[in-house]
């Protein structure tokens, strides 16, 4: 499974073992990670429309500011929870996917992302 239906059966259910085994966060701040990561990779596919269009733009990294809370965990679970950690990396409060990781893959997650993950939008 990849790691965007992870997130998706998630916000679905939410469901912490799906993600979580031996890290205990918050529901709520786990929950602001999976919307903050979907949502970084929906623009990512975008991007990648873009590109293919001509558009001379850059895939990015996420940026995390540390003073979050949120941002400590989502560390966290990058150093200790294989779910993530065997697709991301944080370099420089910057979360990316491993240099292992297919192209195939990452292509995957983000359309995953792009053409499931579509939040109600909060008046």
């Amino acid at each position: 499974m990849n790691i965007a239906e992870k997130l998706l059966l998630f916000l679905e259910t939410f469901d912490v073992t799906i993600l979580l085994g031996n890290v205990k966060i918050e529901r709520e701040n786990l929950n602001v990670i999976v919307i903050d990561v979907l949502s970084w990779l929906k623009l990512e596919r975008k991007r990648e429309i873009w590109i293919e269009q001509g558009r001379t733009i850059q895939h990015r990294a996420m940026s995390l500011n540390m003073q979050h809370q949120w941002c400590k965990d989502l560390v966290k679970l990058v150093q200790e929870e294989p779910c993530f950690s065997e697709v991301f990396v944080i370099e420089s409060d910057m979360l990316t996917f491993r240099n292992d990781i297919s192209e195939e893959y990452i292509h995957e997650a983000r359309r995953i992302a792009y053409e499931r993950f579509n939040p109600s939008i909060m008046i």
